[in-house]
Formats: structure tokens, sequence, C-alpha cells
């Protein structure tokens, strides 16, 4: 079957990780349970699941945790999904690759990783480790990595404190070898005691007029919604992302968003591919979310590097820009996104 979805956003063990980040969402899912967990080992369950989302037609698994390569079977597991999806990518802090890890992982040819930090420093980076030889083992994995044939990305977490270093963190990840730089700031219900201060704005404004061709950041208006984002406090641009993408959690429990999980629409375990497509294209809230223009509290207060797609979708960016981000380079990823752009600017948003 075919549907209009590009990327499962599939999150596994998210209670097992090897960092407490401060402002870490575990567990602070509107509906989501801690819940039971399906039982199956590993490998099974991503069988099952990736078995689902090949029948939807679903070309993007994207899949984190918790800390998911910590996790025994982790690399077979994504052999499993590489074989039934055009692209996986695992989202990481760093700390699992080893040489030995990055050889293993070296050996799945449509594997992106993501890599999540907030500063190349040890100060600016506390919110994350609070521990400056965790933060020198880090940076080590992080050479690491960009030494790898590995495709990946960074996501860099903006708050009051890596903010002062933004400017050194871009150097170090360009000296190191470089990889796309994706910004974005702290979510959740904790968020105000991170966003940075006005006073500190300078340095997103400074990105956002002097962005260039080439850089290691994405386009000047991905800097200029990001610096509005934190000028205001929060979005007014509407946002397409259920249109996209969905998220399943190892229970199986489908949410009609991969950034706020709203609701519990269906188990893509128990219904298949044909009926969880079935339920959230049904899905009330889904409809309203891609219906409103930002206007309830948890999208109006939400910007991350999904966000990119919006920027795509409206018109305001071109695909070579929109693959910047490696999720979105495949060919039959990119057809997907033209078409539901296509069907957005004809005004059919449901």
């Amino acid at each position: 079957m075919t549907t209009r979805f590009v990327a499962l956003d599939l999150v596994v063990r998210e209670e097992f990780c090897n960092l407490s980040c401060d402002y870490c969402l575990t567990g602070q899912g509107n509906y989501h349970r801690a819940a039971a967990k399906s039982g199956m080992p590993l490998p099974s369950l991503l069988e099952a699941i990736a078995r689902q989302g090949k029948m939807m037609d679903i070309p993007v698994v994207k899949i984190s945790g918790g800390e998911y390569l910590l996790l025994d079977n982790a690399v077979e597991g994504l052999h499993c999904l590489a074989e039934k999806f055009e692209t996986v990518v695992v989202m990481t802090n760093g700390l699992p690759l080893t040489s030995g890890m990055l050889k293993r992982l070296n050996e799945i040819p449509n594997l992106v990783l993501q890599l999540s930090l907030d500063s190349t420093t040890f100060e600016s980076n506390r919110y994350r480790i609070n521990n400056p030889r965790l933060h020198a083992l880090f940076l080590d994995r992080l050479q690491l990595l960009c030494r790898s044939a590995i495709p990946f990305e960074v996501y860099l977490i903006i708050n009051r404190n890596s903010i002062q270093t933004i400017g050194k963190t871009l150097d170090d990840i360009k000296a190191y070898g470089g990889a796309p730089v994706f910004p974005f700031p702290v979510r959740g219900p904790d968020r105000e005691g991170y966003l940075p201060e006005p006073s500190q704005l300078k340095a997103l404004r400074d990105l956002a007029e002097n962005a260039e061709g080439g850089s290691l950041l994405p386009h000047k208006s991905y800097l200029s919604m990001l610096l509005e984002f934190c000028e205001r406090g929060h979005r007014v641009e509407r946002c397409h992302i259920p249109h996209i993408a969905f998220t399943a959690f190892d229970d199986g429990i489908v949410s009609s968003c991969p950034n706020i999980w709203f609701d519990e629409v269906a188990n893509i375990l128990e219904d298949g591919g044909a009926g969880t497509a079935r339920k959230l294209e049904q899905s009330p809230l889904r409809r309203g979310l891609l219906r409103f223009s930002a206007s309830t509290g948890l999208c109006r207060s939400c910007f991350t590097p999904w966000d990119i797609i919006n920027l795509y979708v409206d018109g305001r960016i071109p695909a070579e820009e929109l693959t910047k981000s490696r999720l979105f380079k495949g060919p039959r990823t990119l057809r997907k996104l033209e078409a539901i752009r296509n069907s957005v600017r004809e005004s059919r948003y449901v």
C-alpha cells in the first residue's frame, strides 16, 4: 500500500541512557506511558515494525532512545531496518561511538547518524555532561566520527550556556572534518529556564545575517526562523510535519507527531501498517494539528530540525537546501516530499 508518510520516528527504550541531561524530555510525553514493552527481542521487534513500515511505503526510519547504540543487538537491528528502508537514521549522544562500533556501523550503506550536543567546550556543555573527563571522551568520539566515512549531522541544542560558545563549537566541528549542523532550542515544560536571554541572541543574529552557501549551517531561512522563535518565545508558522512523519514506540503505540507525543492513535504491532495508516489519516487531533496556525500551546513552543521540512513545503527553500539534512537525500524520499508539498500548495491539507 502507498501512504503519504515519509518518515517513521521510532523510539526504543527511551529510559535506557548513559547520560542524564538536565532538560531531557523522557517521561514528559502527554499521553504515552512509560508502559509495558512488547517483550520481543530487539531484532524481532525491529523486524516487525520494519515490515509494517515497508507495507506503508515509508522510505525513512529514524531510531532514538534513550541511547539506542548501548542496547544488545543494536547493530543487528539496524541491518534489519536497512533492508526495508531507503534511509536509516540513528540519534546518538556520541559516547558509544568507539572505533569498533564505527567499523560495524560503516557496514550499513544507508545509515545516517545524528549526533546531539550543546557545545564542544566543557563549560557550555554542562547541561549534558557535567564531568570533564567524560566531556573529553565525548570530544574523542566526535573526532573519530568526523574521520569515519559514515554520513552524519549534528543536532546542536541552543540554550543560555551553549549559545555563548556557538562560534567555537562550529569552528571545532569544521576543524574536525565538518558536518551539517542544525541548531534548535530546548523544548518541553522546563524550556523557559534554558532559552537564551535576549541579550545573548546577537550570536544567532550574526549567524542568520552572515549565513553563506557551503557553510555547516542550514539555509538562512532556517536560521531566521530560529532567531524569530527565540526572540518571540514561540512560533508563528504553521507546521506540516504530521503530514510527513509520526512516532512509534517499542510497545507499538503510535502518536500523530514526531516532535510532541500528543496522543495514542494506534498500535503498529497490533493494527499493522494498513490499520495504522487509516487511524492516523482519520485522527481528529492530527487533522487539527495540520489545520491550525501554531495555535495550540505545545505547537507554539516547539522548534526542531524537522522545521527544515516546513520551509521546503512552504516554498522558502529549494530541494537542494532540504537535502543538507541527510534524512532527505534519497530519491524516493524526495519524490514523496515533492508530492506532499504540491498537495499542501493545492490546499489539500488532510
